[in-house]
């Protein structure tokens, strides 16, 4: 058991490293033994652990509801680079509004809603040139 508790910490301290994520723990009063709570650490490590929660578990299906505007520029980038790395893989619902991400060529169906009901759907080009509210959405973003 000692090795399997062992071989579990090892791949949440890579994952942690993967994510950019492992001197901020360190840094904390207890390291990793630290007991996280909303405010007792910056959005960036919050956010960071809850996405390192969706790694480890090594699910095919990853949602992730808009926190690109809880992280800083930094961690946006990484975070966006290593989802379009993992579509490859898996299936990946992203719940954002984050102008830069729906417009990017990377993303390969953008579902848009109004209200309750599905409006139009297909890549940003095609959803900018072909719906209007969809074009004046995106412009007032």
């Amino acid at each position: 058991e000692a090795n399997n508790n062992f071989s579990n910490f090892e791949n949440i301290m890579n994952v942690c490293k993967y994510l950019k994520i492992h001197n901020k723990i360190l840094e904390l009063p207890d390291g990793y033994n630290t007991v996280i709570k909303i405010g007792n650490v910056d959005d960036d490590l919050y956010y960071m652990l809850a996405l390192a929660k969706i790694f480890l578990k090594k699910s095919r299906i990853i949602l992730i509801e808009d926190i690109f505007d809880k992280l800083t520029r930094f961690y946006q980038d990484l975070v966006f680079n290593i989802l379009i790395n993992l579509k490859k893989e898996h299936t990946i619902i992203l719940i954002t509004k984050n102008k830069k991400i729906i417009s990017n060529e990377n993303i390969d169906s953008i579902y848009f809603f109004n209200g309750n009901e599905l409006n139009c759907f297909g890549n940003y080009q095609k959803l900018y040139n072909d719906s209007e509210m969809y074009r004046n959405y995106y412009e007032k973003l």
